[in-house]
């Protein structure tokens, strides 16, 4: 293979300018000066939310958050800061997030999730004697080697300082560096500056012990790590002569790293992968790991691999799978969104870099001008990108992770989310914005005319600018059934007209207290054979009866009014089958409704309803990636080994998920009923226990790899002869000696903590 060439060096001639202080709230810049959107910022919150950050054309950072129990997205927020760059955003130790951005004057300022809200922006200055040239980096601190903090059990009682630290490129082309001043506070160090001269964003990722590690791309094209000696305290935020020599990884490199942490047997490994001036992607590995005294470990630089064509977007992105398997995202030529997976993880010796024999896969189906890749408790992998030649935000889940043996994995389609800053209404709409239009007559429901004192519904030709026809469907509090109500944006809702014997009209009514108000759940016209069908019947609950728009007028009914009629009539001028959403595309969160009322109907009776999963392929069982099982111990003793027994409780069984959705509705009964044809499934609560001898002064954990095993599929729902085929998996920990494989047991003790995440039970 052909290593990346030497660069040659430029003679680089600075002209330094002062940065004048940014107001918080700065002008918006005239019209014509419309900056280009950035790159979507991706991070997960305790409670689950997604919330993506993207700077606009306007140059504001918006926010977008994505709901962890439903999934849908929420209304663009303007955060009402303005960057230069891309903001850069983590979690603190509280589970709320925090914003770090760079403005055009070289000051970096920042807000944070408090208990009302976020935060106003505040001016986080410069670094001394210069300003911010690049984009802000943000990590949280882990110094349980510092402060271990044991009970009398020797139990570590935190494993995590969480402090976050920011790094950020000077306009001096220095690396600069401070950290908060104590975990979810307002407070922040000083600016420390890092050895050498830089060119482009560097990379972070925690090594052993929670020190930090960065890797960064030299002006003459070289590839350098450098990593801390000791993590950072409260105590002490930024200790003196704390940063190793800065390791060489080579030349001929022309894009900014991605640097990740790989947890093997032999520790945790630094993996980082780069463009090259050949144009190529490059990957190298340490071949052992950093500690204490040698932070920046050893570096395999005679066996870096060529992964293929570089990648466009930005520096490429790392994602680890659930067994540990890396992949790497970016932009092919085409500017689609590209990504290879390893078929195994990295073995120093053996496979330094891990092995990467899948090959390239595209996501094809929109041009990307940006993408963030991110894994989520909903999917394997959530991908964002900004469209090229807009400023529309795309999403896409993966459905089923890939295995060694099919690293690609299933995907489910982009979702539209609109322009940035747009506002609910915009592109297909959400459940607070969309219209709903009869297919068949390509009519939209509407107000016969909301000045009378009976507001009658109607259909009328489509007005994407009329609030007349701009609807919200909202879940009904503690409903069983799925069902929602239908919301005018006047706020009024779809009630029934009081009428005896009929026809049954609709107008619109109090949602809180008018009588005849009704409650609605969505049925697919047809049998649906993709993850969204497009055609509902919307249908009132307890009754037989669905919403309907009339063809012609017949005796007695007027066919501008819609009404009330049984469901699947069979005249020719009853029209039930309706789109709801925007733009002829059905919104985000429609499936879900839909889906919740047919999950009521098989938890209720699975058998009754022909509620099925059918598995269309099971590749074969693998160990799941490793996890602290029970609690880490810290032998406090200055002279003697000490033995303890670890025992933790770990549940096997199945997480099925429908089209991309945990159905939360499903109950136990119902997915028992699907698991029990799985021999390889053992639903069961397991309880283990594992001595490990730990010397004076050091760490001791068990780490666990349980059997796990995926089938990719496709659940039949069949009710009230209507029915679903939608996409579908179904991730379980599997029985030992599944495929061969049994659970791995691990025992470990060292000087420093485990940097692997804990077991979930």
């Amino acid at each position: 293979m052909t290593a990346p060439r030497r660069a040659p060096r430029a003679l680089l001639v600075l002209a330094l300018a002062a940065g004048a202080l940014t107001p918080a709230l700065a002008a918006a810049p005239p019209a014509a000066a419309v900056s280009e959107p950035g790159r979507p910022q991706a991070v997960t919150a305790a409670d689950g939310t997604l919330s993506m950050f993207v700077r606009g054309t306007d140059d504001m950072i918006w926010r977008r958050v994505r709901d962890g129990a439903t999934g849908g997205w929420r209304d663009w927020v303007a955060t009402e800061g303005k960057a230069a760059g891309d903001p850069a955003a983590a979690r603190n130790l509280n589970g709320r997030l925090a914003l770090v951005a760079r403005r055009a004057g070289g000051h970096l300022w920042w807000q944070y999730q408090g208990d009302k809200g976020w935060s106003a922006w505040t001016d986080l200055g410069t670094p001394p004697g210069t300003t911010a040239a690049g984009d802000p980096v943000l990590i949280a601190d882990d110094n349980t080697a510092s402060a271990p903090n044991p009970n009398a059990e020797g139990k570590v009682q935190g494993n995590t300082d969480g402090r976050l630290e920011l790094f950020v490129r000077g306009a001096d082309h220095a690396l600069y560096h401070r950290a908060q001043a104590a975990p979810n506070g307002g407070g922040w160090s000083g600016w420390e500056k890092l050895e050498g001269t830089w060119a482009g964003d560097p990379a972070l990722a925690l090594s052993g012990g929670g020190r930090i590690a960065v890797a960064a791309r030299s002006q003459d094209g070289h590839l350098m790590q450098t990593a801390q000696k000791r993590p950072g305290t409260q105590q002490a935020p930024l200790p003196a002569d704390n940063w190793a020599p800065w390791a060489d990884l080579g030349t001929g490199f022309t894009g900014d790293p991605a640097l990740t942490a790989v947890t093997t047997g032999t520790g945790i490994l630094l993996q980082t992968a780069a463009n090259g001036d050949d144009s190529r992607l490059w990957t190298l590995t340490q071949s052992k790991p950093g500690t204490a005294g040698a932070p920046t470990g050893s570096w395999d630089t005679g066996h870096r691999l060529d992964l293929g064509p570089a990648l466009g977007g930005g520096a490429p992105q790392f994602a680890a799978g659930s067994d540990g398997r890396l992949s790497v995202f970016g932009l092919n030529a085409s500017q689609q969104v590209a990504y290879r997976s390893q078929t195994d993880t990295a073995t120093p010796g053996t496979n330094p870099n891990g092995i990467w024999e899948g090959g390239w896969a595209a996501l094809t189906g929109q041009k990307a001008r940006s993408v963030a890749v991110t894994r989520t408790d909903r999917a394997p992998f959530t991908a964002l990108l900004v469209q090229a030649g807009s400023a529309k935000v795309f999403a896409r889940d993966q459905l089923a992770a890939g295995t060694s043996a099919s690293p690609r994995g299933v995907w489910l389609d982009w979702r539209d989310l609109a322009g940035i800053g747009t506002g609910r209404c915009a592109g297909p709409g959400t459940l607070a914005c969309l219209t709903l239009t009869n297919t068949d007559l390509g009519l939209a429901l509407d107000l016969q005319d909301p000045s009378d004192a009976v507001t009658r519904l109607t259909r009328a030709t489509p007005d994407a600018a009329s609030a007349n026809q701009q609807w919200q469907l909202a879940p009904v509090a503690g409903a069983t059934d799925g069902s929602f109500r239908i919301v005018n944006a006047n706020g009024k809702c779809m009630a029934e007209q009081t009428e005896a014997p009929g026809p049954w009209h609709l107008r619109l009514g109090d949602c809180a207290t008018d009588q005849y108000l009704t409650q609605w759940y969505l049925e697919p016209v047809t049998a649906a054979t993709t993850e969204n069908p497009a055609k509902y019947r919307i249908h009132q609950s307890g009754t037989g009866v669905c919403l309907t728009a009339l063809a012609d007028d017949v005796t007695g009914h007027d066919s501008r009014q819609v009404e009330r009629i049984d469901c699947g009539s069979t005249s020719a001028n009853d029209k039930q089958s309706w789109q709801l959403g925007r733009n002829g595309t059905t919104a985000p969160g429609v499936l879900q409704l839909a889906l919740d009322h047919a999950a009521s109907l098989c938890a209720a009776d699975a058998k009754a309803n022909h509620c099925t999963f059918q598995d269309t392929a099971a590749p074969s069982a693998y160990n799941a990636a490793g996890c602290v099982a029970g609690s880490v111990l810290y032998n406090q003793s200055p002279d003697s080994s000490a033995t303890y027994g670890l025992s933790w409780a770990h549940m096997t069984g199945s997480q099925w998920s429908l089209a991309g959705q945990f159905t939360a509705k499903l109950s136990d009964t119902f997915s028992a009923s699907l698991t029990v044809t799985h021999t390889w499934i053992e639903q069961d609560t397991t309880t283990q226990t594992v001595n490990v001898t730990v010397p004076s002064k050091r760490f001791g954990w068990i780490e666990y790899a349980p059997v796990a095993r995926e089938t990719v599929g496709y659940w039949k729902i069949e009710v009230g002869g209507w029915s679903y085929t939608v996409p579908g998996h179904n991730l379980s920990y599997a029985k030992d000696d599944t495929d061969g494989r049994s659970p791995i047991i691990v025992t470990r003790t060292s000087t420093e903590p485990p940097t692997t995440a804990k077991c979930k039970r």
